[in-house]
């Protein structure tokens, strides 16, 4: 297993001294082949005070191993680890990419892509010999978009990029390139787990045992990033993983990012067999969906190391429930979800509000629900609706959107935005983030609200129901 090659740890405060950055390299001293950037990055400013959490970037680990196998050097970078992350620069950021391959890697969510395009026009401008590719499920849905409106960037990944990481170390760069579903997962190496230091994650540890959804909720973006057929990983896979996890880190405590782990029920057991070969005790946390659930099952999930259990309601509102075709009824959620609090020491129920569809009457009724889950002792998590591309309701939905900084939720966007009970700040020299957001609606919708939604009448709602600040922001995404 290589050795870590650790340059430039992080130390100091933000804004403190010279910024920092780490980097690590599958061999040392060689040039790297790839490099790839991981600029998803889990912020909240809230009133001034930052709260971030570190999470391992399992999709690009996966990318490393595949390329690694294939001979290459792999250089690896995590965003979050510069001491600076806090302070969002696109300039500042490609200073510290000295040296990079001839094909370079970015990977983010879609609260982070107008930084990162940022970040992509200047590395293409300092390394005008090196292919800019981006991925990940915040350029995914619009790759064609990016690529016709940002000339810079050589080519986005849709969906699984493995397949296409190698493709391109062969040579065969395109810009858009064909999307390409790998359906034996146990063909691919495990992540590269050599590349990190564990020291510097405070999360716990991710593990997918399978990739793909069967369901169709139509405010989700998981069918087009993964296809619907959902493929598996073989038990003694998963348990190889763990035990390498648990050698390198001493962690016991895992978060499970399948889509529905206990989907098929009795593979779910065999992984419970596995468990009990592993040379630690396990606790782990799942997600779930309320009606494959019943009280045997929760047992069996407790006996073996479950702690956590979360669950994607969505809404209050049976009408909206039918319209998102979530496949049960408010009714049942609650009824599964107060049952799980008998057996699992946490649950989570997530909430969206603010559908373009969402009547103020069925709003209230969601309020009620989400009062009734955490009278119950249940973790809510409380979202407002982004109309994402990729999704059937941003495709289907002719409403309107609208801009406003205003409207921007408590994940951070450029790392000068501070939310407080006085409103909502920026800096001038952010403006560059804000004009491309605006230009680019179709891009960066995620931004946007649809003008029908009465964003604001619901706000003000919230703001009187007390509900903020009865969750902890860290819950907000600690997914």
């Amino acid at each position: 297993m290589a050795r870590i090659v650790i340059k430039d740890i992080v130390s100091l405060e933000p804004g403190k001294g010279k910024p920092q950055v780490r980097l690590s390299r599958t061999r040392n001293g060689d040039p790297p082949d790839v490099t790839l950037i991981n600029l998803n990055l889990m912020l909240i400013n809230n009133a001034g005070r930052f709260d971030q959490q570190n999470y391992i970037p399992l999709g690009l680990l996966y990318i490393a191993a595949c390329l690694e196998r294939e001979g290459c050097n792999v250089e690896f970078i995590d965003y979050q680890l510069f001491s600076h992350s806090r302070n969002f620069d696109a300039d500042l950021f490609v200073k510290k990419i000295i040296s990079p391959a001839k094909i370079i890697g970015l990977s983010c969510m879609s609260n982070l892509l107008p930084f990162t395009i940022l970040c992509a026009e200047k590395l293409k401008k300092h390394h005008p010999e090196c292919k800019v590719i981006l991925g990940g499920v915040g350029p995914s849905p619009v790759a064609k978009e990016i690529i016709k409106a940002f000339p810079f960037i050589d080519s986005v990944v849709e969906g699984e990029g493995e397949l296409a990481m190698l493709d391109f170390v062969r040579g065969h760069i395109a810009p858009l390139p064909p999307r390409r579903v790998i359906k034996d997962l146990d063909t691919l190496p495990l992540p590269s787990y050599s590349l990190l230091d564990f020291d510097f994650y405070d999360a716990a540890p991710s593990i997918i045992s399978s990739r793909g959804c069967p369901y169709r909720c139509t405010f989700c973006t998981e069918p087009h990033n993964f296809s619907g057929a959902v493929r598996y990983r073989s038990v003694d896979s998963v348990i190889e993983e763990l035990e390498l996890v648990h050698s390198l880190s001493g962690c016991e405590l895992f978060l499970f990012q399948d889509d529905i782990l206990p989907l098929d029920r009795a593979r779910f057991k065999k992984l419970f067999k596995g468990f009990g070969k592993l040379s630690f005790p396990i606790e782990w946390k799942c997600f779930s969906r309320v009606d494959l659930m019943d009280e045997d099952l929760m047992r069996e999930m407790t006996d073996n190391g479950c702690v956590q259990i979360r669950y994607g309601i969505e809404s209050g509102s049976n009408n909206t429930l039918k319209r998102i075709k979530k496949g049960f009824k408010i009714e049942k959620a609650y009824e599964i979800a107060k049952k799980s609090i008998k057996h699992f020491p946490s649950v989570h129920a997530s909430f969206i509000w603010g559908y373009p569809f969402e009547s103020m009457d069925e709003f209230e009724t969601t309020l009620d629900w989400v009062s009734r889950f955490e009278d119950a002792g249940i973790t809510v998590l409380l979202f407002e609706y982004s109309p994402l591309p990729g999704s059937q309701i941003y495709r289907e939905y002719k409403g309107e959107l609208n801009f406003s900084k205003e409207t921007y939720s408590f994940f951070i966007v450029t790392g000068h935005e501070v939310v407080s009970t006085d409103g909502f700040n920026t800096k001038p020299k952010t403006s560059p983030i804000y004009k491309m957001i605006m230009k680019y609606p179709q891009i960066f919708s995620g931004f946007y609200k649809y003008e029908n939604t009465t964003s604001y009448w619901k706000n003000e709602r919230l703001e009187q129901y007390r509900l903020t600040g009865r969750t902890s922001a860290r819950n907000e995404y600690d997914l």
